[in-house]
């Protein structure tokens, strides 16, 4: 096992040797400056998390180029995700809360609300999507109990809500 110190003075030169090559392979997908550092520091701490398979590494500089390759697909399909997710709120208006004393279904039927988005999504989703949208947003349900109604996993339950999301924004832009 190496010494510390002889652990940071190999990192050191990994760093002064690599980061200017990863640098500019980060900048060269990456927009946002921000975005390059962060590509940067993530590789070097996978480079310090893997020092000791470097120092015996065959070929290091592929090591790297291949890990900062990685880090910027993961950055940029962080950025799609986000630039894809908009707030179903924003088209459907406020959705009420059943949590709490107060007669939110009166509120909303003062408003008018409730009968254009189920008319709404009867339009567009089956009877199962149905269920669970109005569970997740109508009735407040979590993800986790939602997986154990559903007998499937949580990550299931939320791609789905995100499909759903899709189809009625899709069905919005449409109209």
């Amino acid at each position: 096992m190496c010494t510390k110190k002889s652990d940071q003075q190999f990192y050191k030169e990994l760093y002064d040797k690599y980061s200017p090559f990863v640098y500019r392979f980060c900048r060269g997908y990456l927009v946002d400056l921000e975005d390059t550092q962060d590509c940067l520091q993530n590789v070097f701490l996978c480079a310090w998390n893997k020092l000791d398979t470097l120092r015996t590494h065959a070929n290091v500089g592929g090591w790297f180029a291949l890990t900062a390759k990685h880090m910027v697909y993961h950055i940029l399909r962080k950025r799609k995700r986000e630039e894809r997710v908009i707030p179903l709120e924003t088209y459907l208006g406020p959705i009420p809360s059943f949590r709490g004393d107060e007669d939110v279904w009166a509120i909303a039927k003062e408003q008018d609300i409730v009968e254009q988005r189920e008319e709404i999504l009867q339009n567009i989703l089956t009877e199962e999507e149905m269920r669970i949208f109005s569970d997740y947003y109508f009735d407040n349900v979590s993800i986790e109990e939602l997986s154990k109604k559903y007998k499937v996993s949580a990550s299931t339950v939320y791609v789905r809500l995100h499909r759903i999301k899709i189809k009625v924004l899709r069905y919005i832009h449409d109209e």
